[in-house]
């Protein structure tokens, strides 16, 4: 497994899922062509890294995750916030989930 840093792979998860989402098309598979993609790109290999996991988590959970933020997000929508914005906070919220410390995500 090539070592990258978690930073890293944040970023990594946060592009995938910008650009499923930017497309309209946050799926499972739409999902897994985006990690294998990636994959290929950085000559990662066929090993599980902690991008992938983010991605699936995100995916998997999507509407519980759009529901619990718009619960949150007082006078605001969740289609209404820039695509970038919701998928850090829909990351974060998978991270918080996970017991990643608060302080790390």
């Amino acid at each position: 497994m090539i070592k990258t840093s978690r930073h890293q792979q944040r970023i990594w998860a946060l592009q995938i899922l910008y650009s499923l989402d930017l497309n309209g098309i946050i799926n499972e598979e739409e999902a897994s062509k985006a990690i294998r993609n990636l994959k290929e790109e950085h000559e990662l290999s066929d090993d599980h890294y902690y991008f992938e996991e983010l991605v699936s988590g995100v995916v998997n959970n999507i509407e519980e995750y759009d529901n619990r933020i718009n619960q949150q997000a007082i006078d605001w929508n969740i289609k209404r916030m820039p695509y970038i914005d919701r998928n850090i906070i829909r990351i974060a919220l998978y991270e918080m989930i996970q017991d990643v410390p608060v302080g790390v995500v």
